[in-house]
């Protein structure tokens, strides 16, 4: 007689009951974000919605997250009010070669601002028959897994001329995904921990770095507990506090404030221990998984207060323009609209606010010159046209000193757009943010003074002053300018910003933000100058040499709060981004091409360019351009011989490659230079007499 063997138990459970399980978002409200609220974490004040790509719609409150197979997107907006403060404004300069953007939010204590932590329920229903059961307190767990899909290129396409920008990041992802170089394999390429990302590099992403348990404490959040795979967790279902019947695990995914990073998630149905339940999601579909529609990382830049006059065409800027090379990084950028967003100023405020300025902030020119009316044109130019005799000598011109000095128009034209704006901040409530709210925690964007040329002697365009303030003037591309100025608002430094047109030479500002842009395209980067689409009129196309301006791949990911001074340490990035350099090329100082060798006293000296030749690029001054490296920072110039001549600076330190004879003796010698691994395609040999 055979024995009789007790069937599994969890099986025999398992065939008893039928589950049901869906996902919905809880909304952004379920955590404290007013001060006043006293529920407020202040370790966490992100502002976010969830958008839906198709229609631009917000996604609401208790909604469900639909499955992959709907074909839709979803986006984590994220409002970031923050831009470079006043007092870290040589992060544009120096300094920002060691620090990144999100080093300096790290230090002010921004990041909090702009990580989202996203609040999902799953609800799991159990069924005997038709009749629903209590779920047990710790029955069932949902797994968790967080897939990365591929990226989503065509963010890229909104940019004009996108090709390069969009070519340089295709490569670098490939690169950098988790199957190095792979054709086939798609995805898991979403910032990686070398760059303070949450994927492990050559790796995926890891959920325990996303995905935490509710209640959520932002000053020590706790993640799940991990699963088998690095990119899998767990959570627990407990019956909801007011049905028994219902079963909820509430967990937060709070993601790194990365840009483009997407992700979606895997669900199933756990026991506590035993295979896996198949459940029916909402369509009725009995599955063993629950994969979700993407969510992909996005931030909103708001554009709060513009201050402007009658005169002014607010139309002057391409508001689109602006938004789609912004569109191309994953940034939304909201233009200022409606009466509670543009201040407009008649012709009686500005003479009022003007003649107040120079009489009590500036203390000169004397009364009588403030007073005549005959100084000031409204409909055409924003300061007084002031007789230089009027003004100290100090501000006037030195090449026609009847005029006012171009710096005294940069100058006042910042005094007067600050004293406009403080006049409209008053005037609508908001704090101002060079004094009230210099933390940069209480208005929810930036703020623009835009008014007419300041002065038939002024060169000046627009800038960005600091504490989220610009000034702008209709002249020129003004879309140009201020796509441009943004840029430096959001921590971009300069490209090519210095030509000398006979020769075809040009250069960085400092010679040292060589790593902050692709060379293959740092000409026509929109942080380079010389670079309009727009002609005279700032709207219609250049006649010459227009621009189809767009922001380079590094560009592109520095908007999208890439770590970008690590990137630059990276041997591999350094030489991707300096590819477009070669070939480099020694000439003389006046960059004339050297056909053979040269001849010197052992005592004398000779001096020497390095001119980069890669980019092919047209700018607004025509081109081919060469790229100056003589002096930049991270170039070396290699004497073989250096006991008969070594290599100097002068001018100060202004210039390296001056070859100085040390005067011990004679012979030949050759040289050559090196920028960050490449080599000058020349060798030049110099005989020492």
């Amino acid at each position: 007689m055979g024995l009789r063997v007790a069937p599994n138990l969890d099986n025999t459970i398992a065939s008893r009951f039928e589950y049901e399980l869906k996902i919905v978002y809880l909304g952004h409200e379920v955590l404290k974000t007013d001060p006043d609220d006293p529920e407020f974490n202040e370790k966490y004040r992100c502002v976010f919605r969830l958008n839906e790509v198709a229609g631009d719609r917000k996604v609401e409150a208790d909604e469900e997250v639909l499955s992959k197979d709907k074909d839709k997107n979803w986006q984590i907006v994220v409002r970031d009010n923050h831009a470079l403060h006043k007092q870290d404004e040589d992060l544009l300069g120096s300094a920002g070669d060691t620090k990144s953007k999100p080093a300096n939010y790290a230090s002010r204590k921004w990041v909090r601002d702009i990580r989202p932590a996203v609040p999902f329920r799953v609800e799991v229903k159990k069924k005997e028959g038709d009749t629903e059961v209590d779920i047990e307190n710790d029955e069932l767990l949902i797994g968790w897994k967080v897939l990365d899909p591929e990226e989503e290129y065509a963010a890229i396409d909104k940019a004009r001329n996108p090709g390069q920008p969009k070519q340089w990041i295709k490569d670098f992802f490939k690169t950098y995904q988790r199957v190095t170089n792979s054709d086939t394999e798609q995805g898991d390429d979403d910032c990686s921990d070398q760059f303070d990302g949450a994927r492990k590099r050559d790796s995926v992403l890891q959920a325990t770095k996303l995905l935490y348990e509710a209640p959520f404490n932002a000053s020590s959040p706790k993640p799940l507990h991990g699963g088998d795979e690095r990119n899998e967790a767990k959570s627990k279902v407990v019956p909801d506090k007011d049905d028994a019947k219902l079963g909820v695990s509430e967990v937060f995914f709070f993601p790194p404030p990365i840009g483009g990073d997407n992700y979606t998630f895997e669900l199933t149905l756990l026991p506590k221990k035993g295979a896996a339940r198949k459940f029916k999601n909402s369509a009725g579909k009995v599955v063993e998984k629950y994969e979700t529609i993407p969510f992909t990382m996005w931030r909103e830049v708001t554009i709060d207060l513009m201050v402007t006059f009658d005169p002014v065409d607010e139309a002057y800027i391409n508001w689109d323009d602006v938004t789609n090379v912004y569109h191309a990084a994953f940034v939304k950028i909201v233009k200022p609209e409606g009466s509670d967003h543009v201040v407009k100023y008649n012709e009686t405020v500005w003479k009022q606010v003007v003649k107040d300025y120079y009489r009590n902030d500036v203390g000169n020119p004397n009364a009588t010159t403030v007073n005549n009316n005959d100084h000031y044109d409204f409909r055409n130019y924003m300061l007084p046209t002031y007789p230089g005799a009027s003004l100290p000598a100090s501000d006037r011109d030195s090449s026609d000193p009847t005029l006012p000095s171009s710096d005294w128009c940069w100058t006042h034209g910042e005094g007067l757009a600050k004293k406009f704006l403080a006049r409209a901040y008053g005037e609508k409530g908001k704090d101002n943010p060079r004094s009230t709210d210099r933390k940069q925690d209480k208005q929810p964007g930036l703020f623009m003074f835009f008014g007419k040329h300041l002065h038939p002697n002024s060169t000046a365009l627009g800038m960005y002053m600091g504490d989220r303030e610009f000034f702008m003037v209709e002249r020129g591309d003004a879309t140009c300018t201020f796509a441009h100025e943004l840029g430096h608002a959001v921590f971009l430094r300069h490209a090519m910003v210095s030509f000398d047109g006979a020769n075809k030479v040009c250069r960085d500002k400092r010679n040292s933000n060589w790593l902050d842009h692709d060379q293959n395209e740092s000409l026509i980067c929109l942080m380079a100058y010389n670079n309009d689409y727009y002609g005279a009129d700032g709207k219609t196309m250049r006649t010459s040499n227009p621009v189809s301006w767009h922001f380079c791949g590094m560009c592109n990911l520095k908007l999208r709060f890439w770590e970008t001074v690590k990137m630059q340490k990276n041997v591999v990035i350094k030489r991707k981004l300096l590819e477009g350099l070669k070939p480099i090329k020694i000439t003389t100082a006046a960059y004339a091409a050297i056909g053979g060798a040269l001849s010197m006293s052992k005592t004398g000296h000779l001096d020497f360019a390095a001119l980069a030749e890669g980019e092919s690029s047209n700018n607004n001054g025509g081109g081919p351009w060469r790229k100056d490296l003589r002096s930049a920072k991270g170039g070396r110039w290699v004497c073989n011989r250096p006991a008969l001549a070594r290599f100097v600076t002068y001018g100060g330190s202004s210039f390296k490659g001056r070859l100085q004879g040390q005067g011990a003796g004679t012979g030949s010698v050759k040289i050559h230079f090196e920028f960050n691994g490449i080599k000058s395609q020349n060798t030049i040999t110099v005989n020492l007499t």
